[in-house]
């Protein structure tokens, strides 16, 4: 069984998905709880692709070919080093009380904005790294079991990938943030939404108006 294979994807592919999906999902929770839920699935995404690194190496460390050789490879290093960057910057913006508003204000566009271009580049690994494995059974073009099993991964994995940007990007999935005070971010807490005022000039009479006028 190629370990590599299924640690990467239950990783990189998966777990890592549903992390930039629970702001989406859970859209109206509280969102203290949706961060630490956020930060738990990807430090567990990034101990599984860890496991699949560490197989790969085991498996090709004795016996041609030679590892880090492959644009598979290289974007493979790359991705995992910028998911490591990126959950540490998150962690240290997010989720500790003492990093100031403004820094978070500031990090806040380039988080979102790397999170699904590193996701992206991960769907394209994941099929460079089937196509490489497929190449190295031999009569690729035949496709046999392991060639059917392979293609089938990538359509699952494309088909995945794709909804997660579609619920990304998709509007009414977007979590309607409240304008919390200066006080409720420092404290952590979930602001409050303000009850809306009826404007002196709509021509709304106010109930207690209303209430006394009729006793009159």
């Amino acid at each position: 069984m190629n370990y590599h294979i299924l640690f990467m994807t239950v990783g990189f592919v998966f777990l890592y998905g549903f992390a930039i999906l629970i702001f989406r999902v859970a859209r109206s929770a509280p969102k203290m709880p949706l961060k630490i839920a956020h930060a738990v699935l990807l430090i567990s995404a990034l101990v599984f692709a860890a496991v699949g690194l560490r197989a790969a190496h085991e498996k090709r460390k004795d016996r041609p070919p030679i590892i880090l050789y492959s644009i598979h490879s290289w974007l493979g290093i790359l991705v995992f080093i910028g998911f490591g960057l990126q959950w540490v910057l998150g962690f240290a913006f997010f989720l500790i009380p003492q990093t100031p508003i403004q820094l978070r204000s500031i990090y806040l566009p380039f988080h979102t904005i790397f999170g699904p271009i590193l996701y992206g580049l991960i769907i394209l690994v994941c099929l460079t790294g089937i196509t490489e494995v497929q190449l190295f059974f031999g009569n690729y073009q035949d496709l046999h079991d392991h060639a059917m099993i392979g293609n089938f991964l990538g359509l699952f994995i494309v088909f995945f990938g794709a909804l997660v940007f579609f619920l990304v990007t998709y509007s009414p999935f977007r979590r309607v943030e409240v304008t919390p005070t200066k006080s409720v971010l420092e404290s952590g807490l979930e602001a409050v939404p303000k009850t809306q005022n009826v404007p002196e000039n709509s021509g709304t009479v106010p109930r207690s108006r209303q209430c006394s006028e009729t006793t009159a």
